[in-house]
């Protein structure tokens, strides 16, 4: 295979990333519970769904972003109650954020909206094309998990 190829396949999955990206966000953030989320909101959420009470610095890690651009996100999400800072018991230096009650709601609903925006693409591809997809999937994810661990 040449570079060109490679090229000409790196962007052709940069450009179905993107779409993937969209077509799996929450369809609207306003809609749940009327208040008004950004995607990076969001997605703070979502990583503190998955990981509770999570230091600010892996955090920022996480979503890729600066400690800084962290804090804004933390500090909006504190004021519309939907998290908390948590002082770490071992490390007073160390903040971490967590999800309230209203947080965990927030994100269940975000959970079953996408989940429901999933269901509703895997319905339109056959069974087999499915295993096919899911393998595929599963084996750039394995990829990434190295690549990460390596760094």
């Amino acid at each position: 295979m040449t570079y060109s190829n490679l090229e000409k396949e790196a962007e052709k999955i940069e450009e179905l990333a993107h779409v993937f990206a969209e077509g799996f966000q929450v369809s609207h953030p306003a809609k749940l519970n009327k208040i008004n989320l950004t995607i990076p909101q969001i997605m703070v959420l979502s990583v503190l769904g998955r990981e509770n009470n999570c230091k600010m610095s892996d955090l920022a890690k996480r979503l890729k972003v600066s400690y800084g651009n962290v804090t804004g996100l933390v500090d909006r999400l504190v004021l519309a109650n939907l998290v908390k800072r948590v002082n770490d018991l071992a490390d007073r230096r160390i903040i971490r954020v967590a999800l309230t009650a209203k947080g965990k709601k927030m994100v269940d609903e975000i959970k079953a909206c996408r989940r429901k925006n999933i269901i509703h693409l895997l319905k339109k591809i056959p069974n087999k094309e499915k295993t096919i997809l899911f393998s595929l999937l599963e084996k750039i994810a394995t990829i990434i998990r190295e690549e990460e661990q390596k760094s």
